[in-house]
Parts: structure tokens; C-alpha cells; sequence
């Protein structure tokens, strides 16, 4: 699993895909995932290239992420911890509301 890959759901029925190493305001990728609302996702520990989501009536679905989205680089981890260390500026996330 790469450590910048974050995933949400909405109301909506859609998975936001973000790459923090590229933004951490603007996803990468949009899945249309249901009609209704997606209540769980969760990533496959064996297989980091499958994610599972769940949406209200139960439905699962297990959906193939591509290469880029998968496979970690060699300074990952190192990105992640500069994000970490970054004060929070709320100004950045206002259009995803």
C-alpha cells in the first residue's frame, strides 16, 4: 500500500482518490461507485492495487486502483512526514465542501 494514497467516499456514491505526494486539496481520480451513499472502503493488505467499498444497501464492490496509485516510491514515507509536519491552512479544502 502506498502510505500518500487517501481515500473518502461521499454521500454522493463517489470514492475520492488522492495522492498526497501531489496535492492534498484536489483528488486524482473520481470513482462513481453507487448510486447511494458509500459508507466503508478498505484497502486489501495483500493486494494494495484492490480497495472494497460499501455502499448504504450493502452492496460491495472491490475496485482494481492502477499502477501508479499502487505502487510505492523509495521516499514515500519521507513525503508523508514533511505533510505531517505542515500547520493546517483550512482555505485550501474550501471548494470539497
Amino acid at each position: 500500500m502506498r502510505p500518500c494514497i487517501f481515500l473518502c467516499s461521499t454521500h454522493k456514491g463517489n470514492i475520492l482518490v488522492f495522492d498526497l505526494s501531489k496535492s492534498s486539496s484536489t483528488p486524482v481520480d473520481n470513482i462513481y461507485a453507487s448510486e447511494k451513499p458509500i459508507y466503508s472502503l478498505c484497502f486489501n493488505r495483500s493486494r494494495p492495487d484492490y480497495v472494497a467499498s460499501g455502499d448504504s444497501l450493502g452492496v460491495v464492490k472491490i475496485w482494481k486502483l492502477s499502477n501508479i496509485l499502487s505502487r510505492k516510491s523509495s521516499d514515500e514515507m519521507k513525503v508523508l512526514n514533511n505533510i505531517s509536519e505542515r500547520p493546517f491552512d483550512s482555505t485550501e479544502y474550501k471548494d470539497l465542501a
